[in-house]
């Protein structure tokens, strides 16, 4: 037991040791710089025309990141390509067609809005308005009265309608039979009436 205690006291003081500490070491930083790559003269294209290629841009080793975002070497040599290819007079859609030359259709960041890849763009659209309509279709037929529905043939009927009504007769009759007589007290043997 008292190997335990002494277990946790221990744990507990390296816990605290690491939450007092680390905040106070240095940390790594892994910023983007904002600087043209050296290879690429600073002022013969535009830097705002080049980070936005660079955010159209999927990097071809990193799982869903931008060359903008990513920090492997691959993703710095893209950039510096798009900075050299912008200083040689190339637009934009010309950029990313060498990139896709290059790298395959999957480089960029949006799909084309063409051919096989236009699916990537008309599904979820026609799924939601397929999901709308056929909403507006269940509460509308919701909202609809139910028809009324067709009566049972009158002869397959006859029975119960006929017991329904010996029902009530007999209740009816019993009910007249009461209204009609007297109250009088409950009859005793050999008492009669004085007046007769």
């Amino acid at each position: 037991m008292l190997a335990l205690h002494s277990l946790k006291n221990c744990a507990l003081v390296v816990l605290a040791l690491i939450v007092l500490v680390l905040p106070l070491s240095p940390a790594p930083t892994f910023a983007q710089s904002a600087d043209p790559p050296p290879s690429v003269p600073p002022g013969s294209y535009d830097e705002e025309e080049a980070q936005k290629i660079d955010r159209m841009l999927m990097c071809p080793v990193c799982p869903a990141e931008s060359i903008d975002q990513a920090q492997v070497e691959l993703a710095h040599q893209m950039r510096a390509k798009v900075r050299e290819l912008l200083s040689e007079g190339l637009r934009r859609r010309q950029v990313l067609e060498y990139f896709v030359n290059r790298y395959g259709i999957e480089v960029l960041a949006a799909p084309p809005k063409t051919g096989i890849s236009l699916l990537a763009w008309v599904v979820p659209i026609g799924s939601v308005l397929l999901g709308i309509a056929a909403g507006f279709v269940i509460l509308r037929s919701m909202t609809r009265k139910a028809p009324p529905s067709p009566l049972a043939d009158d002869q397959d009927l006859e029975p119960y309608l006929s017991a329904i009504d010996r029902g009530l007769s007999l209740e009816e009759s019993a009910r007249t039979r009461s209204e009609s007589q007297p109250m009088r007290g409950p009859d005793i043997p050999g008492k009669r009436d004085n007046n007769g």
